[in-house]
């Protein structure tokens, strides 16, 4: 369902988020230093490789048509609105999950065993082919920008790994036709 807010004296409708169906307990956890300040996932019990952690259904109004700093490209033109837990879910270029995208849901899977109190990541470049807001990895210090954007090194990578989202590869597609 869409929520009303106001905005500068003006109703303005809200896109809603996705669903969220976590089948492992977890928490968001706070993590403070010198750079600043980050929110992570993680969780409260080991997972094996190939488990499904977290579902996140999606409904027509929670997808929107362009990219947000909260949303996940799920397809061409086709970005879920998320909130709650999994807005927290941070970037790794070698990530402990991964990212799969079916027609009425996505899904984070462990790419591997994942112990318990370990923060929970995807690398964002394997679902985003540009972002709405592209930052700095702090830990690799690279730009995070989306597929299209990232180091030819990290793209090979992904590609190798089986980590890119098919919309992705498809736009890949299409920009190297035209180039």
């Amino acid at each position: 369902s869409l929520g009303t807010y106001m905005s500068g004296g003006e109703n303005t409708t809200t896109p809603a988020i996705c669903h969220e169906i976590w089948h492992v307990q977890s928490k968001v956890s706070v993590l403070e230093g010198a750079g600043g300040r980050a929110e992570l996932v993680t969780l409260n019990i080991p997972v094996a490789e190939g488990a499904v952690v977290l579902t996140v259904r999606r409904t027509a109004s929670s997808v929107l048509e362009s990219a947000s700093w909260d949303t996940l490209q799920i397809g061409i033109g086709q970005h879920a609105r998320f909130g709650d837990k999994a807005l927290k879910l941070n970037h790794a270029r070698d990530p402990n999950s991964k990212v799969e995208i079916h027609e009425d849901r996505v899904e984070l899977v462990a790419r591997r065993d994942v112990p318990a109190d370990t923060p929970l990541t995807f690398n964002y470049n394997s679902t985003e082919y540009r972002m709405a807001e592209p930052f700095t990895d702090w830990e690799t210090g690279e730009l995070v920008g989306g597929f299209s954007q990232a180091p030819e090194e990290e793209r090979k990578w992904l590609l190798d790994n089986d980590l890119v989202s098919p919309h992705v590869l498809l736009l890949a597609d299409e920009e190297s036709k035209r180039e």
